[in-house]
């Protein structure tokens, strides 16, 4: 386990009413490294600590979805917008969020079941 591995289970650990409350997602986060690697679980503990989630399922989700490949300011938006630009040009529709947002629509779209509706109406083609 590195440095920032260890920062996110003491942080984890320090938060619980309880320590043994802690246990279960601190073995989870643990487990991810025969998954992922301790590289990438370095990194995905990095940026959980940055961003202030304390749990297995968040760190899981960073590791799944490879947000801990890229640090800020790396280019990973200008890459998804201009693969978003070319998808336009042959006539794809693209949609393009903050993941945040992206996220916020999604549990949004989950709640109201209207997945396609809604995707219908954030889609632009040319």
């Amino acid at each position: 386990m590195g440095p920032e591995t260890a920062t996110l289970v003491a942080l984890i650990m320090r938060d619980r009413p309880r320590p043994e409350q802690g246990y279960r997602s601190c073995l989870g986060i643990m487990r991810l490294n025969k998954q992922y690697g301790a590289e990438r679980l370095e990194a995905a503990s990095a940026r959980a600590v940055a961003v202030g989630v304390r749990s297995y399922r968040h760190v899981a989700a960073i590791l799944k979805n490879g947000l801990d490949w890229a640090a800020a300011g790396a280019g990973k938006s200008y890459i998804a917008c201009a693969l978003a630009y070319h998808a336009c040009r042959r006539a794809y529709k693209a949609l393009y969020h903050r993941t945040s947002r992206l996220f916020h629509e999604l549990r949004l779209t989950r709640a109201d079941g209207i997945y396609h509706d809604r995707d219908a109406r954030n889609t632009h083609s040319p």
